[in-house]
């Protein structure tokens, strides 16, 4: 049975920037069609861009969209519940973006009115090295061209979660660059600070560029 922080985020109902639902679908393990292909890379879409997301996020499969909004208790149907295996999903995902994205999946169940219902959770880091960028296209529909709405993916792309709609994207808007490279300098200050401690406060300062390369220059003197 999956764990309190799990379970709250299949009980939640609510899709947020963090959190997406995704009904009972499998993983095509050897998807050659692109029919095929659309579960694997709208799972795929979502990754990248929880990669992106602060904090990262969690895909809950299992839990589909009624016609009124609202997201179903279904779960995982049998036959779709075995497909999702990290090593089969970690391999589909070689070459997909740089950097790699890192994921786990776990397969349980829950107790839903006295019946087992079993859902597939797939959590994301926020990528240590941001921007997580896509480096492979992938069409939709090859017979048609090649527009931003019959892609799957699009090389070069950033791929951010929108909060309205809330949605997985490319990334398009300042706000969303923003934000995304106020982290990207966050990320890089503490970098710094874990290769040269002493030297990154200097009257309260950062520690400037010369600062670093002086100290690296002393360091490899040292260690000769």
């Amino acid at each position: 049975m999956f764990s309190q922080e799990l379970s709250d985020y299949i009980l939640r109902g609510k899709e947020e920037i963090y959190l997406e639902y995704k009904q009972s679908m499998k993983w095509n393990i050897n998807a050659k069609s692109d029919a095929e292909k659309v579960v694997n890379f709208t799972i795929v879409r979502t990754m990248l861009a929880m990669s992106n997301n602060k904090d990262g996020g969690v895909i809950v499969v299992g839990r589909g969209q009624k016609s009124n909004g609202e997201f179903d208790m279904a779960g995982v149907k049998k036959v779709d519940l075995n497909s999702y295996k990290q090593d089969d999903i970690a391999r589909f995902l070689n070459g997909v973006s740089d950097p790699p994205i890192h994921f786990s999946i776990e397969r349980d169940y829950l107790n839903i009115k006295g019946k087992k219902k079993w859902f597939v959770v797939i959590r994301v880091p926020e990528s240590e090295y941001l921007p997580v960028i896509c480096i492979k296209k992938e069409i939709r529909e090859r017979s048609k061209p090649e527009t931003l709405g019959n892609m799957h993916l699009r090389k070069n792309a950033i791929y951010v979660r929108g909060k309205f709609p809330i949605e997985s994207h490319e990334i398009s808007s300042v706000a969303e660059w923003r934000e995304l490279i106020d982290r990207m300098i966050i990320k890089r200050k503490a970098d710094v600070a874990r290769m040269a401690p002493h030297v990154i406060q200097k009257e309260k300062t950062i520690a400037t560029v010369s600062d670093i390369r002086k100290f690296l220059e002393q360091k490899k003197k040292n260690d000769l």
